[in-house]
């Protein structure tokens, strides 16, 4: 079962504990890990349950994804110490039939001539104790709780009920984690689709936005075209009338003014934004959104470092605009921290918040890949970063939305780190 063979003499002899000390023993153990929560509680538990009952060996196991014929340890104590967790399974051992027929097992020996090859690989295993954690719901078997010994264990030393407890609180735990588990892979499935789905949506929008552009800048540059056209052949001909080469020409100017308007038509259409007037607490705000992105700083093993000055004014403007600004930023700086190409760089953001005459500076740095030099000038044009990684139009609304606050959005460092740097009016009011 373990990583490696043990070998060696006999542990010193320990007295068998009486029910009385059984007792004692299982509440001294509640009562010890009761404030002992995440991924403390099962190490906490086996030491205790080892070390009180004196034994060898104690083990806590899961069955990954209900496999029943694998176990999978979250807590190894073996003479002394913790072992690394390992999985293995669990055919010729004592804890099949635990985990299989969902029943307590006490072996007080003979486990050596029962299961000899499992005995001799574990250092020579006499007595065993066995009990199932059970889904507190459904009665499904989770895991199992084992504790064995080179010794023999006395008959009568072992409480199934004491050991049952102890089970109990740990199978609930497992639930619990597995539970815990299981919704945050929804979410983070929920998540990913919701990205996919907004990736969609923006590539739609930009097919359907170019596609509306084409079709009305095409009318007019048709338009010049064909009355260009139409100038050069009154040029090749000899009985042209100055008339009508003008006609042909003020048509052409003509239908770039209709162009020109259209595109400034649209430019105004794209624009169009809603400016709600709300009072806006920085520090919430930035600690809210910080929050939104909780589940990908943890996946990614990013550190996001806050630093609020302690005297920070109100902000007035939409609220969920400048969020979605700040939102914006900080995915950049954690996309950039995953696409840096030096494995041993800590992942980290930093946002700085403060107060300079009158204004509210925000800075978002992060140790990611950088901005190429490139890049650099041009970074706020629309789709200047199209790609695999984003639609590229992303930092272009940002610095509108900030600019329609009457503030200012800027690269401070391209790298080392990178920062981005958004200045807003304070209310001063």
């Amino acid at each position: 079962m373990k990583p490696h063979h043990v070998t060696g003499g006999e542990s010193a002899a320990k007295e068998p504990l009486d029910e009385d000390s059984l007792h004692a023993l299982v509440n001294w153990i509640a009562e010890a890990t009761a404030p002992v929560v995440g991924e403390d509680f099962f190490p906490s538990l086996i030491e205790l349950l080892a070390t009180r009952m004196g034994v060898d060996t104690a083990l806590l196991t899961r069955c990954p994804a209900g496999n029943r014929d694998v176990a999978e340890t979250l807590a190894f104590w073996h003479r002394g110490g913790f072992e690394p967790n390992i999985e293995f399974p669990l055919a010729g051992t004592p804890c099949e039939h635990v985990i299989h027929d969902g029943q307590f097992r006490f072996m007080p020996e003979g486990v050596s001539r029962c299961f000899p090859d499992w005995a001799r690989e574990e250092g020579g295993v006499e007595s065993f104790i066995g009990v199932p954690l059970t889904c507190p719901e459904t009665g499904t078997v989770l895991g199992h709780i084992a504790v064995y010994d080179r010794k023999p264990m006395a008959r009568g030393a072992v409480a199934e009920s004491m050991f049952r407890i102890i089970a109990m609180r740990a199978g609930a735990e497992i639930r619990r984690r597995e539970a815990d588990r299981a919704r945050l892979e929804q979410q983070q499935l929920a998540q990913q689709r919701l990205y996919e789905l907004a990736a969609v949506s923006r590539r739609a929008s930009i097919s359907q936005m170019t596609s509306a552009v084409t079709h009305e800048i095409r009318q007019p540059m048709t338009q010049i075209k064909t009355y260009l056209q139409t100038a050069l052949r009154l040029l090749d001909r000899e009985d042209a009338k100055p008339g009508q080469l003008r006609k042909a020409l003020e048509q052409s100017l003509a239908g770039a003014a209709r162009g020109d308007a259209i595109i400034s038509r649209l430019q105004q259409w794209m624009g169009r934004t809603e400016i709600r007037s709300e009072s806006i607490d920085v520090r919430g705000l930035i600690e809210e959104t910080g929050g939104l992105l909780a589940s990908e700083l943890a996946r990614t093993g990013t550190v996001l470092e806050l630093d609020f000055s302690e005297e920070l004014p109100t902000l007035v403007g939409d609220g969920v605009l400048l969020q979605q600004v700040i939102f914006n930023l900080l995915r950049n700086s954690l996309e950039a921290n995953e696409r840096n190409a030096d494995p041993d760089a800590e992942g980290r953001i930093d946002v700085r918040v403060g107060n300079e005459s009158k204004t509210v500076v925000i800075e978002i740095g992060d140790t990611g890949e950088g901005v190429p030099e490139t890049m650099a000038e041009n970074i706020f044009e629309p789709f200047a970063g199209a790609g695999d990684k984003g639609m590229g139009i992303g930092l272009s609304l940002c610095r509108s939305i900030i600019e329609s606050h009457g503030g200012g959005l800027e690269l401070a460092s391209a790298r080392n780190p990178t920062v981005f740097r958004i200045t807003l009016p304070a209310d001063l009011a």
